[in-house]
């Protein structure tokens, strides 16, 4: 079929899938009642939660070219996944992955003619990226924490203030929306420090 005929697919056309399970991790569909052991090679559809246990991990190809390693005692769902195409030669993917608590580290590998428009949400903002490879924790006392181990992120903020984080910067982001940026993560104090290694490691 012409691809202009079908410029913009939805998740339930593309493949997002899941490359690697380790522990124990359970996934909810939007249309199931109850969660279920998520497994590795089954695909993933907008809407559907997963939950990590204190051993597990999941990767998931939330488009070609880009892994989510979601962290143990992490709690997602994919909100959203489609790509399109502006010409017959290129091609646009997005994906928003909305991160309750926990952490996911993205490693996005541009591949020619295509454009990736990734993010994860969390309640302080939405980071953004093109092609790099970052980290995004949540804790359980709602602190954001970024770190940007390769190219470059933009990163919104709930207020409405966008910045831009580049490799070794970090931005840790309170519940209350008080923003530290821009720094590496040996410019810190001593707490945030901490808090960074902490998902660094991860």
């Amino acid at each position: 079929r012409d691809l202009y005929s079908c410029p913009t697919r939805r998740a339930s056309d593309l493949t997002v899938r899941v490359i690697y399970v380790s522990g124990h991790d359970e996934r909810q569909r939007p249309d199931e009642p109850s969660p279920h052991q998520v497994l590795k090679g089954e695909s993933v559809i907008i809407g559907t939660r997963i939950s990590t246990g204190p051993d597990g991990r999941v990767v998931l190809t939330p488009m070609p070219g880009v892994r989510s390693m979601i962290a143990p005692n992490t709690i997602i769902t994919l909100e959203s996944a489609s790509d399109s195409h502006p010409t017959p030669t290129e091609v646009t993917h997005q994906a928003t992955l909305d991160l309750k608590v926990g952490s996911v580290v993205s490693d996005l590998q541009k591949q020619p003619g295509a454009s990736f428009d990734y993010s994860i949400r969390t309640p302080r903002g939405l980071a953004g990226a093109r092609g790099t490879t970052f980290t995004v924790g949540l804790n359980e006392a709602g602190i954001q924490t970024i770190v940007v181990s390769h190219g470059t992120i933009n990163l919104t903020l709930a207020d409405g203030r966008t910045i831009s984080l580049t490799i070794g910067q970090v931005s840790i982001t309170q519940p209350g929306g008080e923003t530290e940026h821009g720094g590496k993560v040996s410019e810190l104090s001593p707490e945030d420090q901490k808090s960074a290694d902490n998902w660094m490691q991860t």
